[in-house]
């Protein structure tokens, strides 16, 4: 219990010291420059304090921090979920939407129809259909924080190819989370919430989009209560406590379910411009304890979890390069863009580090543990290479260059 103590105290401290001294600009190659720019380098740090080398947060400490899995997991799904405003949406051409659904499927059957087979390979016996969704549905994301990043410090001139980018990155991620809300669900060994054998994914999804809405309808209500930020501060992390906890009590998605209370509160008129401020400002210390969490539980070494990273790798970029090719074609009569748009799209950042977190809750197993080491790899080498990639496109495309 000690050691929990200290742990967490260490962690929330190197989270809120994080927070003033990182995410600043540095004179490095763009590369490096960006990887700081993410804080990325926190996976290290938790590298470096989990038990293959100090300690600090080892297996067991990081199984007392299950509420704060379930707090940061709900955050990161109550953020995008509140983005998905339907009015919103509509100011967009439906060409956009378009094109982010056809270059997510694109990747996603692109990355998991072979990792089905490599997952099968190694353990037969495992939940490989799942396992395997789940990691297609990781691939599917996207960093909307890069594309912002880039966006702003190449000072880029606001195109139709530059518009299509963001709106891909800001929205691709939807289309994976719910994807992953069923990978959990087809995972799920209890017995199905309606006590019938018939569909019993089916249900555990029902069961999942019933919660999110239900806390989502709850959030609503409570935020028409006139009140000062810091108390709907204490409001909003009340609701995403409760929805996290529910959620790991029934073996469900954090992320999904709190990504549904975010687009059901999105939706319903009130003061969800309030909320959202509300968590952007508080966004870098839960995302810093996330990439720390992560680096805790990472285990680098394993030969398998690297060849895996380079598979996974490969496969993403190449189901990205291809989908957003295919998209671009598809909408080719309403816009003139770069058929390469999926070179901005590689950035996976904290969205694909949540999604492994949520992973590596879902069970205890050797599998589960070699599919994380590689999803952590990859995004470390995913914010060393993407950043000039995405630049050089994003720069292209904002000189008015299809």
């Amino acid at each position: 219990m000690l050691q929990t103590i200290v742990g967490l105290f260490i962690l929330l401290f190197i989270s809120l010291l994080g927070y003033r001294k990182t995410f600043v600009r540095v004179p490095l190659p763009a590369g490096a420059k960006f990887f700081f720019l993410t804080g990325t380098e926190f996976i290290f740090i938790g590298l470096a304090l989990g038990d293959q080398f100090i300690g600090v947060l080892d297996r067991t400490t990081i199984g007392h921090l299950g509420p704060l899995f379930s707090l940061g997991l709900g955050y990161f799904g109550l953020v995008f979920g509140l983005q998905f405003e339907i009015g919103k949406i509509r100011r967009f051409p439906r060409a956009f939407v378009s094109a982010t659904a056809i270059q997510a499927a694109v990747t996603f059957v692109w990355v998991f129809a072979p990792f089905l087979w490599l997952l099968y390979q190694i353990d037969p016996a495992a939940s490989t259909v799942g396992s395997a969704l789940a990691i297609g549905a990781v691939a599917c994301c996207t960093s909307p924080t890069m594309i912002a990043l880039i966006v702003k410090e190449s000072a880029c001139r606001p195109t139709g190819a530059v518009d299509l980018i963001r709106y891909i990155g800001g929205f691709d991620t939807i289309i994976g989370f719910t994807l992953f809300g069923a990978a959990v669900c087809m995972m799920h060994h209890a017995p199905p919430p309606l006590g019938i054998d018939y569909l019993p994914v089916l249900q555990w999804i029902g069961a999942s989009i019933v919660v999110g809405i239900g806390m989502g309808v709850l959030l609503h209500l409570l935020t028409q209560v006139h009140c000062a930020e810091d108390e709907l501060w204490v409001f909003i992390i009340g609701i995403i406590t409760f929805a996290g906890g529910v959620s790991l009590f029934f073996g469900l998605s954090p992320l999904f379910v709190n990504m549904v209370a975010g687009i059901t509160a999105a939706n319903l008129p009130g003061s969800k411009d309030r909320v959202f401020v509300a968590l952007a400002r508080q966004e870098k210390p839960f995302y810093i304890v996330f990439l720390i969490l992560a680096g805790a539980v990472w285990r680098p070494g394993t030969l398998l979890g690297l060849v895996l990273a380079f598979a996974y790798l490969v496969f993403r970029i190449v189901g990205k390069v291809l989908g957003g090719y295919v998209a671009v074609r598809a909408i080719a009569g309403e816009f003139s863009v770069s058929p390469w748009v999926g070179f901005g799209l590689l950035s996976q950042g904290g969205v694909a580090i949540a999604m492994a977190m949520d992973f590596y809750l879902s069970g205890g197993s050797p599998l589960i543990d070699v599919i994380v080491a590689m999803l952590v790899l990859a995004v470390i080498v995913n914010e060393l290479i993407s950043p000039e990639l995405t630049q050089r496109l994003l720069t292209g495309a904002g000189k008015g260059v299809a």
